[in-house]
């Protein structure tokens, strides 16, 4: 399965996203989509799982929330805050729920970090509003249900075109996770 994972898109599609798009099996959206026509244009790709950010004034978006995808548990927050320092909206999940990644956005910076056992990953701006440097960035989850791993890879669109950014990392699923899917 491929989970593409983007963030603060700002009502905006970023030219190229449609090729980042292209072939996921769903979609996280960590936050700060900003205008319904964008939601609905990222749902004509795969399906989408969205929270609302600081700037979703108008969206009825959840604050959190957690998705089981076969053994993977994934939760998604738009804010939070540190991997070590969880903001109050997701660390109840994360202590309940032992996610095996927490997606996040808010800052714009592509980042993951493991904690615990639970891969903290922010895809940075995929509305092109980046910041460190990278215009438009986005992350993909590749799941493999056989092996009980996943891929995480990172992806800038520069001019409309992806290209891989830094080295992809292979990750374990938590060996007490009963084998679903």
């Amino acid at each position: 399965m491929k989970l593409g994972i983007i963030s603060d898109t700002h009502g905006r599609f970023a030219p190229g996203l449609e090729g980042f798009l292209n072939g996921c099996d769903e979609v996280f959206h960590a936050g700060d989509v900003t205008s319904f026509d964008t939601l609905l244009c990222l749902r004509a790709f795969a399906p989408i799982a969205a929270v609302r950010g600081n700037n979703d004034h108008t969206m009825d978006t959840p604050l959190s929330l957690v998705r089981q995808i076969g053994p993977l548990t994934i939760a998604m927050v738009h804010d939070l805050v540190s991997p070590l320092t969880p903001s109050p909206v997701i660390r109840p999940i994360i202590e309940a729920r032992r996610p095996d990644v927490v997606i996040h956005g808010h800052t714009h910076i592509p980042s993951a970090q493991e904690v615990d056992g639970c891969l903290f990953v922010n895809p940075g701006s995929a509305g092109g509003y980046g910041r460190a440097g990278h215009a438009c960035t986005l992350a993909r989850l590749d799941l493999d249900l056989a092996t009980r791993c996943f891929t995480l890879r990172f992806f800038e669109l520069i001019e409309a075109q992806l290209r891989p950014l830094g080295t992809p990392t292979t990750h374990s699923l938590r060996a007490d996770r009963e084998a679903t899917g």
